[in-house]
Order: C-alpha cells, then structure tokens, then sequence
C-alpha cells in the first residue's frame, strides 16, 4: 500500500471527533510536561475533592442505595407506592424509590439507580429517561457542607428549597407524558434478580458501588484537567467564573468564593445555582459512566438540565426583584 493510500485509509478510519480528542489529549500531555507545577496542584485538588468529599459521602450512599434496590429486587411480590409522588409524578414502586433514593443521596445515585433499573428490566426506557431527567442532582450534603459553607451568608433551607424545587417542579410539568407502565420482564432473571442472602446482598452492593466510586475518581481527573489551559491564562473573572462552572462545578464555586464579599446574595445566588443544576461537563461525564450500557440518552439528560437551569434562573430572577 503506498503513502497516500494509506493516509487516506487512515483518515477515513478516523472521525473528526476522534482527530479533536487526540489533539487535545496531546495538548494536555504537553501542558502536563512543560508545566507541572501548574498541573500538579490540579491533579492533587482533584483526588482530594474526590477523597473528602464525594467518597465519604457518595460511597456509603451508593452501597445502602444498592442493598434497598436489592432487597425491592428480590421482593418481587410486594410493591409499595407513596400516594403523592405516584399521583403526582405517576410513577410506580420503583420509580418512586429512584425519586426518593436520587434526591436524598444526590448525584450520580439517580443516573445509577434509573439506568440500573432499565437494565434490569424493572423501568421501562421512558420511566428511567423521564427519571433520569429530574432526579440526578447534587446531594444536600453538598449544598450544606460545601456550597453554603463557601458563602456562609447564604440561607441555608432556602437555598435547599430552591435548588431541590426546580427539578421538582421540571418533573411535575412532564409528568403527564409518564406513563407507569410496567416494562417487559426478561426472560430469564439477571444476576441481581436472583435470591440472595442478607449476607450477598451486602457484598455485591458493596462490590457494585466500590466500581462506581472509583470511576467516577478517573472522571474528576479527566474532566479537571480541561482547566489546565484556563489556569495558564489571565482571564477576566467573569469568563474564569463561567468557564469554571461549566467545566467542574466546585472548582468554579471555590474560585467565586475568594471574592463572593463583593456581591449580595441575589447575585451570589444567580451566579452558582443555575451552573449547579446544570451541573458542569464534569457531572456530563460521570453520568455517561453511569448509564452507559442502559440505552438511555445523555442528549435528552443534558437537555432536561439545561432547561431546569434556565428555570431556576428565570424563578431567581424574579425573587430577586
């Protein structure tokens, strides 16, 4: 094969998606290289943002998240429902737990729990897409022990009823077009379907959630590193603050926090809260980690987050005033 044909060949064996994130992988190794005492201090932000805060918090959630859902997996006689959130949002046993478990624990849970229930045929690919939409949010342990404290002069149950009724109120506008219809039961029961003992059950939840856990460590990493090139150039605070939140969301409220004494809290408020339900590329990222096998969209997810944004920042508008 001669040089032309096999550049051709490479080309066409290539997208052009492929081509940008080899690119920038490879301008990321350079800044890597050639400027490590920028890049390092990045990194080590990063494993610690995971340390202290997502694995004390996210990992116990995720493994009691697992043996609940086991436990519901193995009952498959008994179904509970919770009148309001069935009503309300039409949904089914599971799809109440998933409301439930998302909103308490925080995110990834209801991307991990939608798509683990579609996989095991217990949601149907609608339930767990409109689930999916509303109820992988950050956790309130996040909102009290980070957000707040990084603006102690924001109030502490406001914030938490702002934050959490947004989706809330997103979820109940597409409610009508949720139908609690139970999805097809497979042919032969998955492995987690199976009895289980107390004992099984604690190790696979454990097993499940420590393989989560860690994925989601390498996710921060990655997605942290696309700050490197921002940190190598003086930008204007604003678009600093934009394109932090965009990217990973606590390091864009932790760089607004130095100079959060300047503003009031109405300015506070719509500076971060909409970024945070939004949630950044980052959380993008961990969520494709979380459905990935399930068949269910991340464009329809990332869609339904950026409007519950806008929502928030339209009913923040007007409080404000």
């Amino acid at each position: 094969m001669s040089g032309r044909s096999l550049s051709k060949h490479f080309a066409s064996s290539i997208s052009y998606r492929n081509i940008f994130l080899l690119i920038f992988c490879f301008l990321l190794l350079a800044i890597l290289l050639c400027f490590p005492k920028t890049a390092l201090p990045l990194i080590r932000e990063s494993i610690l943002i995971w340390y202290q805060s997502l694995l004390p918090t996210l990992f116990p959630a995720m493994i009691l998240s697992n043996i609940i859902l086991y436990i519901f997996l193995n009952l498959k006689k008994y179904r509970f429902r919770i009148p309001l959130l069935s009503s309300v949002y039409h949904l089914d046993s599971y799809g109440c737990l998933v409301l439930l478990l998302g909103f308490l624990c925080g995110f990834p849970i209801g991307a991990y729990l939608s798509a683990k229930l579609v996989k095991e045929k217990q949601l149907s690919q609608e339930q767990g897409q409109y689930l999916l939409g509303f109820c992988n949010n950050l956790s309130p342990v996040f909102l009290v022990s980070i957000y707040c404290q990084l603006f102690p002069v924001l109030p502490k149950i406001p914030v938490l009823l702002l934050f959490y009724g947004c989706p809330l109120l997103y979820g109940f506008l597409l409610s009508h077009k949720n139908k609690p219809v139970a999805a097809p039961l497979p042919e032969t029961l998955s492995h987690s379907q199976t009895t289980r003992s107390i004992t099984e059950m604690i190790d696979y939840g454990i097993t499940d959630a420590l393989s989560s856990i860690v994925r989601l460590a390498g996710y921060i990493i990655f997605f942290r590193l696309f700050l490197l090139p921002l940190r190598l150039i003086n930008l204007d605070q604003t678009y600093s603050l934009i394109l932090g939140n965009l990217i990973e969301i606590t390091s864009g409220i932790q760089s607004f926090s130095s100079d959060a004494g300047l503003w009031d809290t109405g300015s506070i408020l719509l500076r971060t809260l909409p970024f945070m339900t939004f949630g950044g590329i980052c959380c993008i990222g961990q969520t494709i980690c979380m459905i990935k096998g399930s068949g269910l969209s991340i464009l329809t997810y990332v869609r339904d987050k950026i409007l519950q944004g806008a929502l928030l920042f339209v009913i923040l508008q007007f409080l404000i005033r």
